[in-house]
């Protein structure tokens, strides 16, 4: 294989696993903020419904119980594990997303001669694919049919 052929391969392989990764990163990012609202409301809501339920009525009680609501909720250990775990659900999900422009872009990439060019010439091919699948809209149904 000549070095312009070689050069197409490598940079066909490099576009297409930059897609993979830059898809990757946005759809974790998503999945961080969702994850780490949804973990702090259900703690929130765990420690309202504990602290808020009195079993006699007392002032100094409801005081008590006042305070400690503050307390256990001013911290947010709890959104940040939930964007933690959003953030590794997220990366591996949008990877997934992605494994056929991966598998090419890794051939393009690490192998040589004719399974570059297969890995380069699927990636295109593939390309080509999504884009006329998704652009025209082939992929979705019709919520009227």
């Amino acid at each position: 294989m000549n070095l312009a052929g070689k050069i197409l391969c490598r940079s066909a392989g490099v576009i297409g696993m930059g897609v993979a990764l830059y898809d990757a990163c946005h759809v974790a990012n998503h999945r961080r903020k969702v994850c780490g609202e949804i973990a702090e409301q259900r703690h929130i809501e765990k420690v309202y419904y504990n602290t808020r339920t009195i079993d006699r009525l007392s002032y100094t009680n409801s005081a008590h119980k006042e305070r400690l609501f503050d307390a256990r909720t001013d911290h947010g250990i709890y959104g940040f594990l939930g964007e933690c775990k959003g953030l590794v659900e997220g990366f591996i999900y949008g990877l997934g997303n992605h494994l056929p422009t991966i598998f090419l872009s890794t051939l393009a990439l690490l192998c040589k001669n004719t399974l570059a060019k297969a890995g380069a010439i699927g990636l295109a091919g593939y390309a080509l694919f999504k884009s006329i699948k998704e652009g025209f809209g082939f992929s979705q149904n019709h919520p009227m049919s």
